[in-house]
């Protein structure tokens, strides 16, 4: 949600944030329950929050907030219609900062109101939270794993096992950060992706009552100091961390606890404020909140400073929440859907990745069908699972036991799925064989022949010289020159870029405004790619001593504006031909496009249908670019309407939307592979033979 991370380049990924986000307490149920459901308690200093009166006189419904409820309602819409591909709510990730802040206010009221009346206890608090919130995670996880069982190619599966496991130890956050990297599969094969929010919750708990309890302990000003400090470190951290590793801001603690101390600042500062000065706080906040939600977007660098927005707006619309204004947008559907928020946004992220899956892009009715089974089992998941399971009772072995052995058996299963390769047993017999593909020999492959050419130096034979610019989908075009046993015509040298840097160069009186307001990728690939452009400038390797320029790159429409300038500088630095390679992008993998069709029969028929729109509309860019020439790198796979995916043994062609596999290559050089590269001597380029 991630936002966005180093994620391996399938289309999904473009949407830049990967915001997921938690909806947290509903309406008390019980006593002890209710100030975690938003109740009010007035709060001035410590020593009144001492004299805090009895818990029914804090626990009447009449005290109720309903407007957290409200902005509950809006934070998880915003999540659900961003993730439904709703554009206009292109910012709707910032829900999930929404929902921190909230949880932050609620939590910190409940940990220094029964601490400052001596009723505090670290088990009750912990069970109120498992059952709060275990229940319906749990279920959701269950449903997730049995669909995906049935729905997956083994590689995802296996996938999803993992996510199962990490989610199950509340460690969903740190998985998905030590997932993030070059091959990391695209968040729409994810559907457990949006519990790293509640391992972010779960974490917070881990800590926050200790602070909040030691602080009751001082003084108010001890507390204020306390959450202040926590702020202002974690806000300064993740403005740090975004430099240095964004997806690490994105999914890790230490970066989202000012997010939680917003809140509880909030209550540490609430007063019982004028109408006209909480509605003027209410409609700033809201403004705030809504700046981001219709403003944000995929080239957003977040959370950073943009989170500051709709943290502050929440953290406004709490203080303002008694006003006038917060009463008249207490609309009833808002105030349901924001009781229901939680289970709301525990079953949307997985409906809409197995309709992806599924059906692929959505049309309109398929948005708004997802839509509406979102809500209905969300509402579903509310009544019959948290407001069942949430309620206080006497802790009886029994279903104590009932409960860990069903978790155990989750665990247990989905450690055989991970560890087996994700059940390859479940694939139709007559194709099973063609799922046995790993992956990691795969990766390897991929830049086996392009990493000994990553040299600084410059060209030291009499051979011809060709330079390469490129990210994998320049790895790839080196692995088929040297299966071809083409590349013994030329001395190469590769120059490597991240696949998010955009462009092959960047003219340096037009860096300034690239990074900041064009790639959505700045903060973590602005000073690697800065380097290689320097790197291609300034060594005589680079351009003016090249015979031929060849690049191929994972291209993105948002650095299309700047893609025949960064060409422009280069043709000026250098007589060689340019060539730039097309897309290869399908819908899916081999594999994927396999378990959609169903069978061997008309696959690549089938295939060629599936290339990717994307790469349709790359294509045709790229061919109005002058001062180049075009290459299509699917010219010797897909002949006469056809894409041949699968080599005569069913081995794959593609291990993912857009990498050859080393048979697939193998099976391209042994098609006339040589035709796709019109510069080549195709009487030399017979036999294989290596750079």
């Amino acid at each position: 949600m991630p936002g966005n991370s180093g994620i391996a380049p399938p289309p999904d990924a473009m949407t830049g944030h990967i915001a997921l986000g938690i909806g947290d307490y509903q309406h008390p149920e019980g006593a002890m329950d209710c100030l975690e459901y938003g109740l009010r308690v007035e709060t001035i200093s410590m020593d009144q929050m001492v004299e805090a009166k009895s818990t029914t006189d804090i626990g009447s419904r009449s005290d109720h907030r309903s407007d957290i409820d409200v902005l509950r309602a809006i934070a998880v819409a915003a999540v659900v219609l961003f993730h439904l591909g709703w554009t206009t709510v292109s910012g709707g990730f910032v829900g999930v900062d929404v929902f921190f802040v909230i949880s932050g206010y609620l939590i910190s009221r409940i940990i220094w109101t029964e601490s400052a009346q001596g009723r505090f206890s670290l088990k009750n608090f912990y069970a109120r939270r498992a059952r709060r919130l275990l229940p319906a995670l749990f279920a959701t996880i269950v449903v997730t794993f049995v669909v995906a069982a049935f729905l997956f190619i083994p590689e995802q599966f296996q996938d999803l096992s993992r996510s199962a496991i990490f989610s199950l130890l509340g460690l969903a956050n740190v998985d998905f950060w030590m997932q993030s990297g070059y091959f990391d599969s695209g968040a729409i094969l994810k559907p457990l992706l949006h519990i790293w929010t509640l391992a972010v919750e779960l974490q917070f708990y881990a800590f926050w009552p200790f602070l909040i309890a030691m602080a009751v302990r001082k003084s108010y000003w001890v507390a204020f100091s306390l959450i202040a400090a926590a702020f202002a470190a974690s806000l300064a951290g993740c403005l740090w961390m975004m430099g240095y590793d964004p997806t690490a801001a994105f999914f890790l603690v230490p970066f989202r606890v000012w997010e939680f101390a917003a809140g509880g600042l909030v209550f540490l500062t609430e007063r019982r404020l004028s109408k006209v000065y909480a509605d003027l706080l209410y409609v700033v906040g809201l403004a705030a909140i809504l700046f981001a939600i219709f403003g944000y977007s995929g080239r957003t660098a977040y959370p950073g400073v943009a989170a500051l927005a709709p943290v502050l707006g929440a953290a406004l619309m709490l203080l303002g929440g008694q006003g006038r204004l917060a009463r008249q947008a207490q609309f009833r559907p808002a105030i349901y859907l924001g009781k229901i928020s939680y289970s709301v946004y525990l079953v949307h992220w997985p409906l809409v990745v197995f309709m992806v899956y599924r059906f692929g892009a959505l049309e309109v009715w398929q948005i708004l069908a997802s839509l509406v089974s979102t809500l209905a089992l969300g509402a579903a998941s509310y009544h019959f699972i948290e407001v069942r399971y949430r309620k206080p009772c006497p802790l009886k072995l029994g279903k104590t036991l009932i409960f860990a052995c069903l978790t155990a058996g989750l665990m247990a299963a989905a450690t055989q799925s991970w560890a087996t390769d994700g059940w390859v047993w479940r694939m139709p017999a007559a194709f099973r064989n063609a799922y046995v593909l790993d992956l990691r020999k795969e990766h390897t492959y991929t830049f086996s022949n392009s990493t000994p050419l990553l040299t600084p130096h410059d060209f030291k034979t009499t051979k011809r010289h060709l330079l390469i610019i490129g990210d994998s989908q320049g790895a790839d075009i080196i692995n088929l020159l040297v299966e071809t046993g083409a590349a013994k015509q030329f001395e190469i040298i590769y120059r490597q870029l991240d696949w998010r840097c955009g462009v092959p160069t960047l003219p340096v009186d037009l860096s300034d405004r690239y990074w900041k307001s064009i790639n959505p990728f700045a903060a973590a690939v602005m000073k690697p790619c800065n380097e290689a452009y320097s790197l291609i400038r300034s060594t005589p390797a680079s351009l003016e001593h090249a015979d031929l320029v060849m690049i191929a790159l994972y291209w993105q429409d948002f650095a299309f504006p700047y893609v025949q300038t960064s060409v422009d500088e280069m043709r000026s630095q250098t007589s060689a031909p340019i060539y730039v390679v097309g897309s290869k992008n399908f819908t899916g993998s081999s594999l994927q496009l396999l378990n959609k069709h169903g069978t061997f029969a008309g696959i690549d028929e089938y295939a060629f249908r599936e290339i990717s729109p994307v790469a349709r509309k790359i294509d045709t860019f790229l061919k109005t670019l002058s001062h180049v020439s075009y290459i299509d790198p699917l010219v010797a796979v897909c002949p006469h309407n056809q894409c041949e995916i699968f080599t005569d043994k069913s081995a794959p062609v593609f291990w993912d939307s857009m990498h050859w596999t080393k048979a697939g290559v193998q099976l391209i050089a042994a098609k006339n592979g040589v035709a796709i590269f019109p510069f080549l001597d195709t009487k030399q380029a017979a036999g294989k033979n290596s750079p």
